[in-house]
């Protein structure tokens, strides 16, 4: 960022100058909408990732489970607490049926 001073008839007037200038946009945009959900019972996961096609479990660190949704595109983490999180969805309303259709 460069910047530069004028003197003009005694008032400062200052001028910014910027290497890249990058587009602000008027309002602010939703772009990943993260909700939670809580069944209230526990889960057993690494049974769930046997019984559900397109998730992926790791025992080692975190125990959850990933899902992973095309339509509409999100990703669901469960929990063994039966905790569900959805994170990546485009609207409040994607997101409710993410977890509607789960559910």
């Amino acid at each position: 960022m460069h910047i530069r001073i004028k003197t003009v008839k005694h008032v400062n007037i200052f001028s910014v100058q910027m290497a890249n200038k990058v587009p602000i946009p008027q309002e602010p945009q939703i772009v990943n909408v993260v909700c939670t959900c809580q069944l209230g019972v526990s889960l057993n996961l690494p049974n769930l990732a046997l019984l559900l096609k397109g998730v992926h479990f790791n025992s080692i660190g975190i125990a959850v489970v990933k899902l992973y949704l095309q339509t509409p595109a999100a990703t669901i983490l469960i929990f063994n607490t039966g905790a569900l999180v959805c994170v990546g969805a485009r609207s409040k309303e994607s997101a409710r049926q993410v977890i509607t259709n789960l559910v």
